[in-house]
């Protein structure tokens, strides 16, 4: 049996590393490797944007796939349109109900002729 000589740990150059913090363990934050296919025509597009970004091509797949990841964590455009316009209907109901003038709620009228902000203070003491 041959033997091997043992290292000689002495010449060896001791490397420090970053402490590794919390965030780095977020999953957004942790890489998987893995292997997948995709359509040349998505691959060929995809290096076209890397050489015009100069960003990886893998690297702006990735932001792609997170970009539709959280559109759908989101809910679509649309729905959250019709939630915005909710509220500011509720806001709307709320304001008529409240001793704040309208012009607060719906700024689109008379926001030209809104008093500075402090009048109202004084109005509420």
């Amino acid at each position: 049996m041959k033997r091997t000589k043992e290292p000689d740990f002495s010449k060896m150059k001791r490397v420090e590393l970053p402490p590794i913090s919390r965030e780095d363990l977020l999953p957004a934050n942790v890489k998987v490797r893995i292997t997948t296919y995709i359509s040349e025509d998505i691959y060929r597009w995809l290096k076209k944007e890397a050489d015009r970004t100069g960003t990886p091509y893998q690297i702006l797949l990735n932001q792609k796939l997170r970009q539709v990841y959280e559109e759908k964590q989101d809910g679509s455009l649309t729905e959250r349109l019709k939630k915005v316009e909710s509220e500011l209907s509720s806001l709307k109901k709320a304001s008529k109900k409240s001793h704040w003038p309208k012009e607060i709620f719906d700024p689109v009228e008379g926001a030209k002729d809104l008093p500075p902000f402090e009048s109202y203070r004084k109005e509420s003491k």
